[in-house]
């Protein structure tokens, strides 16, 4: 079931860019970049607490996506670093949850030769 959840929100990842940008000044899209999906994974913090590390690091212009499993939401980002994301609850407690990394990818485009 959650795999299905995961094909179908990355099958609707271009509208939901194209809404992004259309809503928000800070959301562009120059020529040439895409934005990928990185890496998919579920996690389960431990005292309120989950450190994840990538095992080859996209560098810092990557954002996370969580889709909570549990009864508690309030997941965040405490720390985002090249190496990997710590997440915390905001209660303390323990949450599950899947998370999608997405990054941001430049591809020059062929120079022209006349």
């Amino acid at each position: 079931m959650n795999r299905i959840l995961v094909i179908v929100a990355l099958a609707m990842l271009p509208a939901i860019m194209n809404a992004q940008e259309s809503q928000s000044s800070r959301s562009y899209q120059a020529p040439g970049e895409k934005v990928m999906p990185y890496v998919l994974g579920n996690g389960q913090t431990s005292d309120g607490e989950f450190d994840y590390r990538f095992e080859t690091p996209p560098g810092t212009d990557y954002t996370v996506v969580f889709t909570p499993l549990s009864d508690n939401t309030g997941i965040y980002i405490f720390e985002k670093r090249t190496e990997g994301f710590k997440v915390r609850t905001s209660n303390g407690e323990d949450a599950t949850f899947d998370f999608v990394v997405f990054v941001r990818k430049v591809h020059p485009k062929p120079s022209q030769t006349d």
